[in-house]
This record gives C-alpha cells, structure tokens and sequence, in this order.
C-alpha cells in the first residue's frame, strides 16, 4: 500500500495478491502464443499474415503478464480503478453495492490473480468486479471508510439499511 496526494484527493495505491496457480496459468498463456506466433512455419504464411500473428503474440503476451507484474487497485475519495497503465476499469464509489469474499465464476470481469478474491456488486451493472488486494482487511477498512453508504460487517461490505 502506498499514499500519495493528487489533485488534493489522498490516493492509496494496494498491491494485489498472486497464487502460483494463476501465475503458472498466466505464464502458460503467454508462452503459448509466443510459441505459436513463432512457431509457425514461415514459408506457409505471407508476409502480412506473419507480421498480424506476431503482433497478435504480442498484444496477448502483454495483456496475461501485464496484469501479472503491473496490475494494482488505486482507490480514491470517489472511485476504485483496478488495472495497469491504461488499461481497467474504474469503479465509482457511489455505485458500490457491496463487495464479498469468495471464489467466483468465471463470467465476473475479473482482476483478480487469486482464486479468492473480493467481489464488488455495482448498482446497474449485471456484471460484477473481482480483485484480490494483499491486504484484504485494510482495503475493505479503508474502502468502508471512504464510502458512508457501505458498512464493515463480518469480512464483507454491505449497504447500509
């Protein structure tokens, strides 16, 4: 976790949670499509088709160990963004129904490089947001906090009533 102050907002930045099993998959994942970007037989292609399937490799090795080496969970004084550089998703406060603890199906847009994660119901969106901060406890302290309509019960944030 790391504060600093932008624009006059305290921002906390958490670092997120890795299991090896997510990583083991990620890293498959980009060596996999290096392996197929590259291992193809150059004769078989043109010269167009070779340079789409290396910049294909490229774009997906960047986005499976992206996540894995620069993803982070900022959280602001009026939205939660979850990503790395620019690519994520920002998630404003307001709209938090609640977040709960859990394994979580696949469908769920998921930032999440932990098989237990935090999951984050937002008010009009079918699809929930899955993250796994190190710090589970003082991210949801910290997140309880900073949204008066949410409130810390038993490990999970629920609307106040």
């Amino acid at each position: 976790m790391s504060e600093d102050a932008t624009g006059g907002r305290a921002v906390v930045r958490y670092a997120p949670k890795r299991d090896w099993c997510v990583l083991l998959l990620m890293w498959g994942v980009a060596l996999v499509a290096a392996w197929a970007a590259f291992g193809m037989r150059k004769e078989a292609l043109t010269p167009l088709a070779r340079v789409g399937a290396y910049l294909g490799a490229a774009f997906v090795v960047t986005l499976s160990l992206g996540d894995l080496y620069k993803l982070s969970y900022v959280l602001s004084d009026d939205a939660l963004r979850v990503g790395f550089g620019p690519v994520g998703i920002r998630v404003p406060l307001d709209t938090i129904e609640s977040v709960t603890p859990g394994f979580g199906p696949w469908i769920i847009r998921n930032r999440s490089m932990s098989l237990r994660s935090l999951h984050i119901a937002r008010r009009g969106k079918l699809l929930r947001v899955a993250i796994a901060p190190l710090r589970r406890e003082a991210f949801l302290r910290d997140l309880a906090a900073r949204g008066p309509h949410l409130e810390l019960r038993a490990g999970e944030l629920t609307r106040r009533d």
